[in-house]
């Protein structure tokens, strides 16, 4: 059976729980007006497992559409989007029993606490490091980030850059000026870049065309098709088969709607091989 790699879930574990991507999911919300729902949450086919906040319906959710593998994004962002544990995100990667790997939630808050994060996660086992800047009014090349990347840099663990429309005060915290130092300075380090910095398709894309550890990862605005998902699918066909990253970010879209939707896409045998298993398995080294 091909592997199906999920490059972006977060499970109901008890730290997730009550963040809104879960509270999200509740019966009088989707019987509303569905023009009062926020668009990701639109046309959204309700997963149970997300709904009942269930580790094993999440699991069975996966098998039944044939998803084999999930990257788990910890999050650290205060109390008003959420703050994950890391120790908790690693030990249910190593009980998964190869099934999971974990990317360490990182508080950019706190630039001291952060690099203290960033060693930690090393020791726990996580393979990489999720940012959500935006979310705590930060630009990605915010002058106090540069001595957490170096961290970041010194411990060899990619980064993820969570930038889209929804991540800060406006659509300047999304835009891909503010990784592409980042990328540059830091060339021999993966840079994924979490919603594509959607909706600046076409200069996310061209930040990719230049920077050849930068990794795309459009998530839910793939899958949904969102205006500018054919300039994802142009630069993966062309340039990049080998940088495009297949992930659902549930709970946020279900897991089997999101795969189907993603492989109904006009990409190539290849860059769609390479987004749905190969890209992320040579990224964080996974066992074939």
């Amino acid at each position: 059976m091909e592997r199906i790699i999920d490059f972006r879930i977060r499970p109901p574990l008890p730290s997730f729980k009550n963040h809104f991507i879960f509270t999200s999911h509740n019966p009088e919300r989707l019987l509303a007006d569905p023009r009062s729902l926020p668009v990701l949450h639109r046309d959204r086919q309700e997963a149970r497992s997300a709904r009942e906040r269930s580790i094993s319906l999440m699991l069975q959710e996966m098998d039944d559409n044939g998803i084999t593998h999930g990257v788990i994004m910890g999050r650290d962002t205060g109390t008003q989007y959420g703050t994950s544990s890391n120790f908790e995100i690693a030990e249910f990667c190593e009980q998964s029993g190869g099934r999971f790997l974990g990317f360490a939630g990182i508080n950019t808050q706190d630039p001291v606490m952060a690099v203290t994060q960033i060693r930690k996660a090393k020791a726990l086992g996580l393979r990489g490091l999720a940012f959500d800047n935006g979310f705590v009014g930060l630009h990605q090349d915010d002058a106090s980030l540069w001595p957490v990347y170096d961290a970041a840099a010194e411990e060899s663990l990619p980064l993820a850059l969570t930038a889209s429309l929804l991540l800060g005060p406006d659509m300047s915290y999304s835009h891909p000026d503010r990784i592409r130092p980042i990328a540059k300075r830091y060339g021999d380090l993966p840079i994924i870049v979490s919603h594509a910095c959607w909706p600046w398709t076409t200069l996310a894309c061209a930040l990719a065309y230049e920077c050849p550890n930068v990794y795309l990862m459009p998530d839910c605005y793939m899958t949904t098709h969102a205006p500018g998902t054919d300039d994802y699918v142009k630069a993966a066909n062309h340039y990049m088969p080998d940088r495009l990253l297949y992930a659902s970010a549930y709970p946020v879209r279900p897991l089997g709607q999101s795969v189907r939707r993603f492989q109904t896409l006009p990409l190539t045998p290849e860059a769609m091989q390479g987004a749905l298993f190969r890209n992320a398995q040579r990224l964080l080294n996974w066992p074939a």
